[in-house]
């Protein structure tokens, strides 16, 4: 751990300002003009692990004036730890607000302190009581625009985790318009591909990567619809090279129609062109492997498909099918053929493979 080379500690009464790299630059901040700001606390200590704090000597009298001095005093906060962090931390601003204590940890790049005292103040304590609601992003115009808009936002009272980047921020509020439940939301805008990832139950979670190449309105139609067959869907992991609204709608419709007796574990994972589908639960797996051109003519037999697929989920029947060309190859347990077929044929074949291990069980 990095050493610290200026403390500045309150405790209530007066402001008491230390450095053991350097004693002598203890008088050039001045203690009268802090104090003023921190009369609403009860605690603070701030922790500088920058070369020279002298050099930062402006910003952290701002930090003072603009930020600590704006902390309402029925916010519920009255500890404040604060760590001002050097080049190579993992994100540019990491805060956590407790029910009394609010933790913040930041580079020198963070300034929008009267944005960060907002979002303090307008944090519920309903939400913070629960463990604390850890806030992490990169960006200034991110908090600036995440303060301005908070009011608005209905911060789910599990919510342990905010994680998002200037694009991720734009659409914080309509997600959680959707998801009442979240205990944690990521939302970036990094990464070469598009990675969806949605847990829905008791802890519902959303992470989603590369909203750079998302379209923003498709993905809250796609949460809403998704939200809406939360019984049916446990966990859903998308990712693609691109974003794939046609992918999306196959989902959703599967989802409609499949009669599960329990929620389902779906995973999506594009490699080159070809796409993974899997869908899990207790009673059995269902698989396919196709090319992306195929994608379309899946879709075309949806109601045929759904039937296999109802077929494999409720009689603990694992189907494995693949295509990857004109050819396809599928696998019902240890059975496995490959021809060239329509997909209308295959499906058929399929359901009456699995019609004559139903008839062995005596289950038709």
């Amino acid at each position: 751990m990095l050493p610290t080379t200026l403390k500045i500690r309150y405790d209530g009464k007066k402001i008491k300002i230390k450095s053991e790299k350097d004693p002598n630059i203890v008088s050039e901040f001045r203690e009268e003009v802090m104090l003023d700001s921190v009369k609403k606390l009860k605690r603070l200590l701030i922790e500088v692990y920058l070369d020279n704090p002298l050099n930062y000597k402006t910003y952290i009298e701002s930090l003072f004036r603009d930020m600590i001095a704006n902390i309402n005093a029925d916010s519920g906060i009255t500890d404040l730890y604060i760590l001002l962090e050097p080049e190579g931390v993992a994100t540019n601003f990491f805060m956590n607000l407790g029910a009394r204590k609010a933790t913040i940890a930041m580079r020198p790049i963070i300034n929008v302190f009267q944005s960060i005292a907002t979002i303090i103040n307008n944090v519920e304590k309903e939400v913070r009581v629960n463990g604390g609601l850890a806030i992490k992003t990169n960006s200034n115009d991110a908090l600036k625009l995440f303060a301005n808009n908070i009011r608005d936002m209905k911060i789910s009272k599990n919510m342990l985790e905010l994680y998002f980047d200037e694009i991720g921020v734009n659409i914080i509020r309509d997600i959680l318009d959707i998801y009442d439940q979240l205990v944690s939301l990521r939302l970036l805008s990094r990464g070469n591909r598009v990675i969806i990832n949605v847990h829905q139950g008791p802890l519902e979670m959303i992470d989603v990567r590369g909203l750079t190449n998302i379209n923003h309105e498709s993905l809250i139609k796609f949460l809403r619809e998704l939200r809406a067959l939360k019984i049916k869907s446990c966990s859903l992991y998308i990712e693609t090279n691109e974003y794939l609204e046609s992918l999306n709608d196959l989902i959703v419709n599967l989802l409609r129609k499949i009669n599960s007796p329990s929620c389902l574990d779906i995973v999506v994972i594009q490699e080159d062109d070809y796409i993974d589908l899997k869908l899990m639960h207790e009673s059995g797996i269902f698989r396919i492997t196709l090319n992306r051109n195929f994608l379309d003519d899946v879709i075309s037999q949806l109601e045929a498909l759904t039937k296999i697929i109802d077929m494999s989920l409720n009689n603990k029947i694992f189907i494995d099918i693949s295509m990857r060309e004109k050819n396809v190859k599928y696998r019902i347990l240890p059975e496995e053929k490959e021809r060239e077929t329509t997909i209308t044929d295959w499906i058929k074949e399929v359901e009456s493979a699995i019609m004559e291990i139903l008839n062995v069980r005596g289950m038709n």
